[in-house]
């Protein structure tokens, strides 16, 4: 067996298991996920935003796809893989990849309850505005 085939056959028995339901966030309706599903609980428990909300779930789901497999199989070397890639290919600002940092932190420290040192998912570093003298 190939290393594709076996990451295929993770990922049939992993759609198997999965319980997809619906979820309605305001007038949009969205398939969720079993992890999904715990990240909003997580986020509701912690009275986030929706804004937050909003911007929390599709940063995880785009690292997901980058990947090709849930985020729960993946780990701090690929969120350091993915903060390049979105800095060198991508062009986005720090602020920007700040966020989705902030969400991928989120959803491994609280809701997949893993303990990783801030060191392990760094945000990046801004730079400061040019004052004037």
């Amino acid at each position: 067996m190939t290393i594709q085939q076996k990451y295929d056959a993770e990922d049939a028995a992993e759609a198997l298991y999965t319980a997809n339901f619906a979820l309605s966030l305001g007038h949009k309706e969205v398939t969720v996920t079993h992890l999904r599903e715990l990240m909003l609980d997580e986020l509701q428990l912690r009275n986030y935003a929706q804004d937050t909300v909003r911007a929390y779930i599709p940063a995880v789901e785009d690292f997901a796809r980058y990947f090709h497999r849930s985020p729960d199989r993946l780990t701090p070397e690929h969120i350091r893989e993915y903060q390049v890639l979105l800095f060198r290919d991508c062009k986005l600002s720090p602020g920007t990849i700040e966020g989705r940092t902030a969400a991928l932190r989120f959803l491994f420290v609280k809701t997949l309850r893993r303990a990783y040192l801030p060191d392990h998912i760094p945000f990046p570093k801004r730079q400061r505005p040019a004052t004037s003298q």
